[in-house]
């Protein structure tokens, strides 16, 4: 390789943006080259060879969090906690880590690898560096897992919703409008929703949207948990109805991770969501049509995108996965929560039968296995 060449490669490496591009190409043959250059840059990537996903899903996993546990992060998860405790942990909300934009970078690039492996939520067991395990402020129901169910896409079919990236013949009600393309429900479930309250656009977004429990009630929701690792809701909380969450839910828990928040952040939810409400209204007087916004990208943190503003320290772009502009959404709009960056919530694999006969437990939307 001339020095030249090298040079430049060098200096384009340099740029934060490059990130990316280093963290997937580390997985081919220039692995080695690339790597390289990555760490002359300060740039941290996985290198694991020619090891299987699973091996490298936890090592992704790591590095992600690591990431987190740097800049003070309290993790809520008990395998988080087992690996790398919080001893000195500051924050409890993901969305206040104060990242640098060179982080953010790095962790969505992380982030993408994983959705690339399809790596499951729960990474395994992963040996312990640390036998400590500290208390962090202001979490509640530590240890409190979300069920996943686990189903092939034709049984997920049967239950209502249809996933054409596993293979699963389309049903009548595509949600491709919402930017869903990948999912259609049944006339079943779409009656079953709309009874509650939801039309088909909130019920595609909401079906899109990161989550893991109901904000109100705490409890964790049941999800299908296919062969490729993807996992689908198979129920929504009531207060997604209108695919606006942060202004219709009564916050009392995370909705990803189940803890109690506090009064502060309740509150600061709810300034949130009337800011997306806000910006939203703003973006439907200049739309023709229907329109899909994904403020949740590469511009998030650059002022690039109108949902780019600060509400109490919080950047609504990055709490935002997608937002639809539609006249077929009772507020004109709806969106689909992103999910966090960090540890993932613990997860409790289960069939049908078994998960039907527990009591106590948000139930599948049409009953299935009772």
């Amino acid at each position: 390789m001339s020095r030249i060449f090298r040079k430049r490669i060098e200096e384009s490496v340099r740029s934060r943006r490059i990130t990316t591009i280093c963290t997937m190409l580390a997985s081919f043959v220039w692995m080695q080259i690339f790597s390289t250059l990555c760490v002359v840059a300060g740039i941290s990537i996985i290198t694991v060879g020619h090891a299987q996903a699973v091996t490298e899903c936890q090592q992704l996993w790591i590095q992600r969090n690591s990431v987190f546990k740097a800049r003070g992060y309290c993790f809520n998860t008990p395998r988080a906690i087992a690996y790398f405790g919080n001893a000195g942990c500051t924050y409890t909300n993901q969305d206040l880590v104060p990242l640098s934009d060179s982080e953010r970078v790095q962790v969505l690039a992380l982030r993408q690898r994983q959705r690339v492996l399809a790596c499951p939520p729960d990474p395994g067991p992963i040996p312990t560096q640390t036998t400590t395990v500290s208390a962090s402020p202001g979490i509640g129901q530590v240890g409190t897992k979300v069920p996943m169910i686990s189903m092939t896409a034709e049984q997920l079919r049967s239950a209502g919703i249809a996933v054409r990236s596993a293979g699963a013949i389309p049903l009548p009600h595509s949600c491709a409008t919402t930017g869903a393309t990948d999912l259609s429900v049944s006339n079943d479930m779409l009656s079953a929703f709309q009874s509650r309250g939801f039309t088909l656009e909130s019920l595609c977004v909401s079906l899109s949207s990161a989550f893991r429990f109901d904000p109100e009630s705490g409890k964790p929701m049941p999800f299908a948990s296919l062969p490729k690792g993807q996992a689908v809701p198979l129920n929504l909380p009531d207060c997604f109805k209108r695919a606006v969450p942060f202004l219709d839910c009564s916050w009392r828990n995370d909705h990803y991770y189940g803890g109690v928040i506090s009064q502060g952040e309740r509150d600061q939810n709810r300034k949130i969501g009337q800011a997306i409400d806000r910006v939203a209204r703003r973006q439907i007087q200049t739309m023709r049509g229907g329109r899909i916004v994904r403020p949740h990208d590469s511009n998030c943190g650059e002022r690039m995108n109108a949902f780019d503003i600060q509400v109490d320290g919080r950047s609504i772009c990055v709490i935002l996965e997608t937002v639809l502009l539609s006249e077929s959404l009772p507020l004109g709009y709806g969106y689909a929560l992103a999910s966090p960056e960090g540890n993932d919530p613990e997860v409790e694999k289960v069939n049908l039968q078994t998960y039907g006969k527990k009591s106590g437990v948000v139930p599948i939307w049409n009953n299935a296995g009772k």
